[in-house]
């Protein structure tokens, strides 16, 4: 099989937006962030839910890493 210009283009663009989401769904179901998870796969059924993993994995999952509350100092 020999791919031309655009399919490549199109596959480099597609495969990192799907691993993106595959990755947000496995931390946040390992992480027990039911909502996120629910978020990141209707997301994904309508074809925005790239947009919520990172979301989620730059700002959530950061959070949950470092233990931050959001709280602040206590």
């Amino acid at each position: 099989m020999n791919l031309g210009a655009p399919e490549l283009i199109i596959i480099l663009l597609i495969v990192p937006f799907i691993a993106l989401t595959i990755w947000g769904i496995i931390d946040a179901g390992q992480r027990g962030q039911t909502g996120w998870l629910i978020g990141i796969i209707v997301g994904w059924v309508v074809g925005a839910g790239w947009i919520i993993a990172i979301i989620y994995l730059s700002v959530v999952r950061t959070k949950l890493v470092r233990g931050d509350d959001g709280q602040g100092p206590v």
